[in-house]
């Protein structure tokens, strides 16, 4: 069948990676900290390119991702290239040393990954000439990086140092491959293929295909393919010299093109919607069935195949690539809502009625049967076989089995609940919108709060504090010391609106308003104390596990989206951010339980860590003023530290007028002495704050809330 046929007849079903394969993997840290990968499994940011050196392979993606195996892709292991750009590249040297690439960022390692150095072929990783396209190390000391603007950079000491080639004419490169230390080929975006005999010093067109082309690779010395636009694939049988068309005229894009030996070859397309095989050296193509969310294929040792793509979809071939397995993958469903019942046993919850558990600290988790048809709101287990949930319409469902089998729960009012606590299996609570309901029979009855304090406002949300129970809405807190018979309302800063509340006793716990500032109570509110060392207005939850231990859910961090935590271990004095994923978390997301606490992303993704989100060795951010006093408008410099970070990290220096919730940010660059430096305009009483979100060797920190005053 040809290709043509195959793009027409054939529908290509999306991979299926619910169930879970029986595969074991070493612990994939999460973005730039301690946060270890849960679901999906072995990670889930994008994989963009993969390539192998016999049954030692490399994986790269979004999000700085770099993976390894050492068994042909059967388990993979995260290793921590100490940056968070996209990687497009990735260059297997030997056994020992791998060089991967994107957007302006290079790296090496020479120990199989344990460490990476930058190649600093550009200043910057932060803005360069133009994208690396291109890739290729055909030697230990020689490689090459082709920018998308057509320029090629070329190292003759393993990175060391870089030079720009003059006069290489090869615009819109979309790929490179070398096939020695002096002779390679480039493709690009016009159809062109340029060929060079003398490590770049000159370039020849070689080929112009009838469309673009996206990718090259060579078998040996002689025989190479190239493929791109219209399905088209050219064949080269000279090392480059010359070109033959093999397919091309359909209505499809090929990316890239690996092959096992002359006639056997894997191509993936831009869309990722299949994966295709070839047995007659491109000429014709078959789909791989299930094979969509595939973005990059490479062949191991023997007769292993990989392929891998779209959040971190992984699959295997023992047969080179007739058939596939697909390793690890994602629990089904879309999950919202997280709740841990102890360090070990936690639940989440989402779309359609979807429901899964973890018993073993949130290593591992398993999908339970749904709930309901409806999307899930809340749910709340005292241990592993008894809980309650609550849909989007309000009805309440209980387990008894594990979550094998739900049942709904009438109580007999027609409020709908907005949350739901299990205090034990036959006590149960529902909170909200304007009265509390309480079970004490496993919700056969129900019967609802004659206080005051549970009726006067809504509410939304239930916490549970030592032996007490607090329930609170935007304008009103209520406790509860006698399993929800009685409730008395707590106090609130003044003319706060609640975001979020934990208590972790029945007298201290934390509170953060919508505004994004955090308070913190010793005596159950009678007074509270405002926590100035967050430096941030966008914080929008928090969870807390002791008095001292805690994180701080981020909407961003300074002007930077993305999946950020700030975390705390002396009680709200200082906070040091943790990069957990490029997706943004939820309000609701974390659940920090001391030995073992538990995140949720927005897309889904599941974590979990053991050492409080911190990697690596501590580290020390100080802060000071020159001077300290004003007596008139003016500027003040502020000086600080960063113990251990290299030369040129960034550190976010935040600052808060007196009496505003607002904070304004400058990111300060470390010198090769560990101190930085920012001026501000002061016009009146201010506090600020210096952050480090740390490096792939230390944890972040964050110093100690700066007071200033202006003396008139």
């Amino acid at each position: 069948m040809t290709l043509r046929r195959v793009i027409i007849s054939v529908l290509i079903a999306a991979l299926a990676l619910a169930a879970a394969v029986p595969f074991c993997f070493g612990a994939v840290r999460a973005g730039h900290s301690g946060w270890e990968w849960a679901s999906p499994l072995p990670q889930g940011h994008t994989i963009n390119a993969l390539a192998f050196g016999g049954d030692a392979g490399y994986a790269v993606g979004d999000f700085g991702t770099v993976l390894k195996t050492t068994d042909a892709g059967a388990t993979w292991s995260g290793l921590l290239p100490g940056t968070s750009s996209a990687l497009a590249r990735v260059a297997v040297i030997d056994g020992d040393s791998v060089v991967v690439a994107g957007g302006c960022t290079a790296r090496r390692s020479d120990d199989g990954g344990a460490t990476f150095r930058r190649l600093p072929w550009w200043p910057s990783d932060s803005a360069c000439p133009a994208p690396i396209a291109a890739l290729a190390f055909p030697s230990d000391q020689r490689g090459y990086l082709v920018l998308l603007n057509g320029g090629v950079w070329r190292t003759d000491d393993g990175g060391a140092t870089w030079t720009v080639l003059a006069g290489a004419p090869v615009p819109g490169a979309t790929d490179a491959a070398f096939t020695s230390p002096d002779a390679g080929v480039v493709t690009t975006s016009a159809g062109f293929i340029f060929r060079t005999t003398d490590a770049g010093g000159s370039w020849v067109p070689a080929s112009l295909a009838p469309h673009g082309l996206r990718g090259v690779d060579f078998l040996g010395t002689q025989i190479g393919f190239a493929v791109g636009e219209g399905a088209t694939v050219l064949e080269t049988l000279d090392g480059g010299g010359t070109w033959i068309v093999r397919a091309g005229d359909a209505p499809l894009t090929l990316t890239s093109i690996r092959c096992a030996t002359v006639l056997v070859c894997l191509a993936t397309t831009d869309t990722g919607d299949r994966l295709l095989r070839t047995t007659d050296g491109g000429k014709t193509f078959k789909a791989i069935p299930s094979s969509g969310d595939i973005l990059t294929a490479a062949f191991a040792a023997g007769s292993r195949a990989v392929a891998a793509g779209t959040s971190g979809a992984t699959i295997v071939s023992a047969d080179l690539g007739a058939t596939w397995t697909p390793v690890g993958g994602r629990l089904s469903g879309s999950l919202t809502v997280l709740r841990a019942t102890s360090a070990t046993l936690a639940f989440a919850a989402g779309r359609a009625g979807a429901v899964a558990r973890t018993r073993d600290g949130g290593r591992n988790w398993e999908p339970l049967a749904p709930a309901s048809a409806e999307d899930l709101t809340d749910l709340s287990f005292v241990d592993s076989d008894h809980g309650y949930a609550l849909d989007l319409f309000g009805r309440v469902l209980r387990t008894e089995d594990g979550g094998s089998t739900w049942r709904r729960v009438r109580t007999g009012f027609p409020a709908r609940p907005q949350a739901v606590l299990a205090l034990s299996r036959e006590r149960v609570l529902l909170i909200g919108p304007h009265s509390i309901l309480r079970s004490s029979s496993a919700g056969a009855t129900f019967t609802r709060a004659r206080s005051r304090a549970a009726r006067r406002a809504k509410l939304f949300e239930v916490d549970r504090g030592g032996k007490a129970v607090f329930a609170y809405g935007s304008r009103r807190i209520a406790v509860s010391t006698n399993r929800g018979r009685s409730w008395k309302t707590v106090r609130r800063p003044r003319r706060a609106l609640l975001a979020a509340l934990d208590f972790v006793t029945s007298r201290a716990g934390f509170l953060l308003e919508q505004d994004g500032r955090l308070w913190k109570t010793r005596n159950r509110g009678r007074t509270w104390h405002l926590l100035r060392g967050t430096g941030t207005d966008n914080g929008i939850g928090l969870s807390f596990s002791s008095r001292s231990s805690g994180y701080l859910v981020l909407s961003r961090f300074g002007n930077h989206p993305g999946g950020y935590l700030l975390r705390t271990s002396d009680g709200g004095r200082t906070w040091r951010p943790q990069l957990l994923t490029g997706t943004p978390l939820d309000p609701d997301s974390v659940a920090a339980r001391g030995a073992s606490d538990f995140a949720l992303a927005g897309d889904g993704s599941l974590f979990h860590t053991t050492s409080g989100g911190d990697a690596g060795l501590p580290s020390a951010v100080t802060l000071s003023a020159h001077p300290r006093t004003l007596r008139a408008p003016g500027t003040i410099r502020l000086t600080g530290t960063v113990n251990g970070a290299a030369p040129g990290s960034g550190v976010l220096v935040s600052r808060r007028f007196g009496g505003e919730s607002g904070w304004d940010h400058k990111l300060a660059r470390v010198t090769a002495s560990g101190a930085f430096t920012t001026s501000w305009r002061l016009t009146r009483a201010s506090t600020f704050v210096a952050q480090w979100i740390g490096d792939d060797g230390q944890a972040g920190d964050g110093s100690a809330p700066l007071n200033l005053k202006l003396r008139r």
